[in-house]
């Protein structure tokens, strides 16, 4: 319908009303378009999370069996940090760190078991809110979304766990299965934006790979120690005892089966991203805590001390087309996941996150972050770590140890006595770290925690000390 002008008015004046209307409703056209335009894409991700991975059993890290052809194939075009560490060595609080960039007084997982709260933005929550489609596939039965509730933004939380693990009323999926389902989901969702993460459970103990890795990484030498320093979890009727002792070289061995067969599943699933048409997918894998296979006389476990075995973690980052620095030595915390993979996905990070993001490290502008770390064991055992010093202190006895990360990587000095000043310093930034939280005796959080049947139930299963 055609504009009629009041009487009076020229033609010409109505030719002036029409050109104002173009205008205002070209006006108003370019500024729904710019509140309606999606914003650009962000890049497809894959979050690859692995359990009980030590970082030097890898071959891009230096380990003299070939372990991880795959994840070195990764690390060949990709940027490996070389000391990147976990906030605490047990699943489900360091998982709940990397999947909301938040130490764990903060996001309240404090120990397996714990859901994480509904406060804090979660990274899937946060990438579906920005449009993508969010997968996760686990393999560990304390990430079941009843135990975790890690499942918050994700559309799909494959849980189910098939397998019952030997000498443990604990079930698990293996790593070529969540490679099977991973492919599976990637088949029908390459064509959308999506945030896949996979956890994988393999090399968790018992160590047992399938069988056809029975013959991998034997070893020569032996290593007798006392069968009674083995969980009782760990013990493979196949490693036999003799005199009250066992081969801790057999067990190392089956470690490092475990994580062969772990890397050839994750092997198939890069492989095949190709042929899915999915080369440009941002890729991070990281384990979410080592494990202790005998230093400081704690065979095959993890949680109970706060040692590098168990605290420094692989990480490996791959970013498309991007020609990073290829290493960074520089320490970095698994808290700087979540910024980072928000920054690439263009979605604002919240202010809780205060870890800085990783971009100017791999995008080679910055060659260190200098950040203090900090690790705990609940409300007994937390340390500071920086580039060169380790404080750690037992809030139990009041215990102090300090080691000298560069001069003695495997923490086999204290040199806290000859230190006195370094020990007050880091204890001071400690001190200046810990929350209400942190204070409260060890005995009330346990109690907090879980009660006393499922504290009973799990001490048998391995997981409580």
């Amino acid at each position: 319908m055609g504009l009629t002008p009041p009487p009076g008015r020229s033609s010409s004046g109505r030719g002036k009303l029409r050109g104002r209307w173009r205008l205002l409703a070209g006006g108003l056209l370019i500024f729904g378009l710019s509140r309606c335009r999606p914003a650009a894409p962000g890049p497809n991700i894959i979050l690859i999370s692995i359990d009980t991975l030590r970082a030097d059993r890898l071959g891009c890290y230096g380990y003299r069996f070939d372990t991880t052809p795959a994840m070195d194939r990764l690390a060949s075009r990709s940027t490996v940090f070389r000391q990147a560490i976990t906030p605490v060595p047990r699943t489900a609080p360091s998982v709940a760190s990397i999947l909301t960039g938040l130490y764990p007084h903060t996001h309240g997982v404090r120990s397996n078991w714990i859901p994480l709260p509904g406060e804090f933005p979660a990274l899937a929550e946060l990438l579906r809110n920005r449009g993508y489609r969010t997968a996760a596939i686990v393999g560990n039965y304390v990430l079941k979304r009843q135990y975790s509730g890690f499942d918050r933004g994700f559309e799909l939380f494959d849980d189910r766990m098939p397998a019952r693990e030997l000498n443990r009323d604990i079930w698990e999926k293996s790593a070529s299965d969540i490679t099977a389902s991973a492919l599976r989901w990637l088949e029908e969702n390459r064509e959308e934006q999506f945030f896949l993460w996979l956890h994988y459970q393999d090399p968790h103990g018992p160590y047992i790979a399938p069988p056809e890795y029975g013959d991998f990484f034997a070893r020569s030498e032996e290593d007798p120690i006392p069968a009674d320093l083995v969980p009782a979890y760990q013990l493979l009727p196949w490693i036999p005892e003799q005199n009250g002792q066992v081969d801790a070289e057999a067990y190392r061995a089956s470690y490092d089966r475990e994580i062969k067969y772990c890397d050839d599943a994750i092997g198939q699933l890069l492989g095949e991203l190709t042929r899915l048409g999915l080369d440009d997918t941002v890729i991070i894998l990281v384990s979410d805590h080592g494990e202790s296979l005998g230093e400081h006389e704690y065979f095959f476990e993890h949680g109970g001390f706060i040692y590098d075995p168990s605290s420094r973690v692989v990480l490996i980052v791959h970013l498309p087309g991007l020609a990073g620095p290829g290493e960074v030595d520089g320490q970095v915390s698994v808290l700087s996941i979540a910024p980072t993979l928000l920054e690439l996905a263009g979605v604002p990070v919240p202010a809780e996150m205060a870890a800085p993001s990783l971009l100017p490290l791999l995008r080679g502008t910055k060659d260190r972050i200098e950040e203090t770390i900090f690790i705990e064991r609940l409300n007994k055992l937390k340390a500071v770590r920086t580039s060169r010093w380790k404080y750690i202190r037992n809030l139990q006895n009041s215990r102090e140890e300090l080691y000298d990360l560069k001069n003695d990587p495997g923490e086999t000095q204290n040199l806290s006595e000859l230190n006195p000043g370094i020990c007050r310093e880091m204890n001071r930034q400690l001190e200046a770290w810990m929350n209400p939280a942190d204070r409260i005796p060890l005995t009330e959080v346990r109690e907090m925690m879980i009660d006393k049947e499922d504290r009973k139930a799990l001490r048998s299963l391995g997981y409580l000390h």
